[in-house]
């Protein structure tokens, strides 16, 4: 199994929302989930959150304070975890692992693609529309809840580090050597925004206003794998995708 070591992860919008918070602002769960390199976290409520590691998926009911934990039978690094509703999810990581869920993460099908490439990110929108990236510009679609898919890398050859939509239409997708696309017509299309920097982007967030996403260093390829090591240098905002307003983080 490739060794994919998590370096830096950080909350966007707690990021421009207050740049004064410390720790005392946030509750540890003092819940010891099975040790491993990477995992993934979705909430769909206050309430009602789920965490993937190590193709072990915990679900909470209760915000984080008691888990019960499903086996996904696939044994590999999983980099997200997405759920449509509180039944139909979905995660993606190593070696083109892309599995879902019908019955809120108590069985797991792994779901069969022609890629190999490693699938870092995953993003669902309100009619069921899946739209997954990852190594070599690998892009994953689904247009009926994940029944099909559609595979394709000619966006770039660029490693697409996150993908995220507003709704249906309006889609972003960042990635390495300073990537940007983004679509208005569910992904038919996709328009290539230049930054003019050669970071790589990655931790993407969208609000009903603003895109957020973090730019430094995502990884680096050695030999034939790419070891994801997140280093985390500014913080890029904009409501236009014309106007950006760049943030330094003090610490990387």
């Amino acid at each position: 199994m490739k060794l994919k070591l998590l370096l830096f992860t950080f909350v966007v919008f707690s990021f421009f929302k207050s740049r004064s918070q410390t720790q005392q602002d946030w509750g540890y769960l003092p819940y010891q989930f099975n040790a491993s390199n990477y995992g993934a976290v979705h909430a769909i409520s206050s309430s009602e959150v789920f965490v993937v590691i190590q193709g072990e998926v915990y679900k909470s009911l209760d915000g984080g304070i008691n888990w019960v934990s499903y086996n996904t039978q696939l044994q590999k690094a999983f980099y997200d975890i997405v759920f449509a509703d509180s039944n139909t999810g979905y995660a993606v990581g190593d070696e083109a692992s892309l599995i879902k869920t019908n019955n809120g993460g108590a069985c797991w099908t792994q779901v069969s693609l022609t890629t190999t490439q490693d699938l870092f990110s995953i993003s669902v929108t309100p009619s069921g529309n899946v739209y997954a990236v990852g190594e070599n510009g690998t892009l994953i679609t689904s247009l009926n809840y994940g029944t099909t898919w559609q595979e394709s890398n000619s966006l770039t050859s660029e490693v697409l580090n996150a993908v995220k939509f507003r709704n249906d239409n309006e889609g972003f997708i960042v990635g390495n050597n300073g990537s940007f696309f983004h679509t208005t017509n569910g992904g038919q299309t996709w328009q290539s925004i230049n930054l003019n920097t050669n970071d790589d982007f990655f931790s993407l967030t969208v609000d009903a206003t603003n895109v957020y996403f973090l730019s430094g260093e995502a990884g680096y390829s050695s030999g034939t794998e790419f070891i994801v090591e997140r280093l985390g240098y500014e913080v890029y905002k904009s409501s236009d995708l014309v106007n950006w307003n760049q943030e330094t983080i003090s610490t990387s």
